[in-house]
């Protein structure tokens, strides 16, 4: 895993647009061996008590084979709205956190969607 400047510039964005800057948030690259599931693009290990999180994100450099492109800004975004999202994952019911995660994924391209719009003009 390697940090990235660039990626820490977008973490520091989006966790101001998320309101989320009293978390402490290490963002690190790596590759797919890297993740604790191949076939993720990005994961969030989070101490709520403490206040921190760790997201291991897909490095961009690094050639994939996703059926979809892969944005790093909004695999970032998904993670850290796992963050504000922390207290209502439901860990004991696959269906609910199925549709948790559909939610939380929803929401980041949204937001990255209307972010850019906003950076546009």
């Amino acid at each position: 895993m390697r940090n990235d400047s660039h990626i820490n510039e977008l973490c520091k964005k989006w966790k101001e647009i998320l309101k989320l800057n009293e978390w402490d948030i290490r963002v690190d690259l790596g590759r797919p061996d890297e993740l604790s599931e191949q076939d993720r693009e990005g994961e969030c290990f989070i101490e709520l008590a403490k206040g921190e999180a760790h997201i291991c994100l897909l490095d961009p450099k690094i050639p994939y084979n996703f059926t979809f492109p892969y944005d790093i800004e909004k695999v970032l975004v998904h993670e850290l709205l796992h963050l504000s999202f922390a207290f209502f994952e439901p860990k004991d019911d696959p269906l609910r956190h199925d549709l948790w995660e559909r939610l939380i994924e929803q929401s980041a391209k949204t937001l990255v969607r209307l972010q850019r719009s906003i950076d546009e003009t």
